[in-house]
Order: C-alpha cells, then structure tokens, then sequence
C-alpha cells in the first residue's frame, strides 16, 4: 500500500518518491500495488491532481495487478474552516452550490485495510467517499442544528476568496489548494458516491453529522 506523501510544494517531488516506493515494492517482489488516489483526477482542478495520475500511471506501467483507491477530501479538514466561520459569523465561499462527499480518514483506513486483505489479482479502481455529498450551506445547517449558533454563508468569487483569504492570514502555499477545491466542488468532480467503504469494511461511512457531533470539541465555539 503505497500512501500518498505530503510533498506537495515542490514540483515533481511527489511523483519521484511515489516512483520510487514502486520500484522498491517490484523489487521486494510484491505482485499487487495499492495507493491512495483522489477522485475524479482526471477532471481536477486540484493542483496536485496531476500527481496522483502520473503515479496511477507509473504503477500501470509496472504490469502488475493494482487497487487504486480514489478517496475524497477528509471530513477532518471542515473543522478548522467551521471554527473559523463561527468566530467570524460568515463563512465565505466560491464553491456556490457544489457538492463534496467528505469522508473520514478512520473509513479510509478501514477501507484501505480491508482492501489489503481481500483484492483479487484484477486491476482496478474503487471511489472511496463518505455517504453523502454536501454544500457550504447543507454543511451550515448541520453546524447550526448542532451548535445553535448562526453562520451567513457568502458567495465569492475565486479572486475574492483569494484574497479574502490572504487578508485573513491564510498561507501562501495554502490558499491556492483552498480556491481550487472550491473551484473543483463548483465544477461537481467532488459530487461522488460510493458504497465502497460499506462494500469493504461491512460498516456504513461516517456521515458529516455524525462526525461533527461527535468531534464537537474541534470545531464548536
């Protein structure tokens, strides 16, 4: 199982060190490769998204059977984003009514583990989503029913989250990644359901809800 590295600030970086845990798995003698993919990459407008199709295509090269897992974004990251749109009343957004289908990294590790154990030698890829997609303003319903506390949801343009977000204190290096995955949930590439963390785990995905209320400590005000 190859996992995806965090190097995501340096050109080529990413898929040097994907090549060469290939490389090492092949020559270990491994005969079927996994690795943890995003969805839709094809049609991304993430810019890592190219990083995670050479990878997918290196290990096609490899001959070997393989499971790509398309996972989607993390449910983890809406914390920060709804701690912050509390403390300020607003939560500014280009994402207008697109859809993410946020799932937890707990139902990724267990879908990655159950995969590890039960694949067959038949290429393929599987999207591994949370159990329902959901936009700024569905994910602010949950919160305010959760929290009673209210959040006005603005719409923006790229250019204005762009530089709302600098203005805020945001990144540099974060603030592009942060305009393109709304860009990219505006497009639909994130609108993806998949059963497959049920189909490999025997346990329904975590939904937002449930997360949320279960992790209050991160994100109430």
């Amino acid at each position: 199982m190859i996992i995806s590295t965090d190097h995501i600030d340096t050109p080529g970086l990413r898929i040097r060190q994907h090549q060469a845990a290939i490389d090492a798995a092949i020559t270990a003698g491994v005969h079927h490769l996994f690795y943890t993919s995003m969805l839709n990459p094809e049609q991304s407008l993430i810019p890592f998204a190219a990083d995670h199709l050479e990878t997918e295509a290196a290990i096609e090269r490899s001959g070997d059977p393989f499971t790509i897992l398309r996972v989607s974004w993390y449910t983890e990251t809406l914390s920060p984003m709804i701690a912050s749109a509390f403390d300020t009343g607003t939560w500014h957004t280009c994402a207008g009514d697109g859809r993410i289908n946020y799932v937890a990294r707990n139902d990724v590790a267990s879908a990655a583990a159950a995969a590890l154990a039960s694949r067959s030698a038949v290429p393929e890829r599987i999207d591994v989503t949370g159990p329902q997609p959901l936009s700024i303003s569905e994910i602010v319903a949950i919160t305010e029913r959760l929290a009673a506390a209210p959040i006005d949801v603005v719409q923006v343009t790229d250019d204005e989250r762009r530089s709302g977000a600098l203005a805020a204190g945001i990144s540099d290096a974060i603030v592009p990644l942060l305009v393109a995955s709304e860009a990219n949930a505006r497009a639909g590439n994130f609108d993806v359901t998949s059963s497959a963390v049920e189909d490999l785990t025997g346990a329904a995905a975590t939904s937002v809800e449930a997360f949320l209320a279960a992790n209050k400590v991160m994100w109430q005000p």
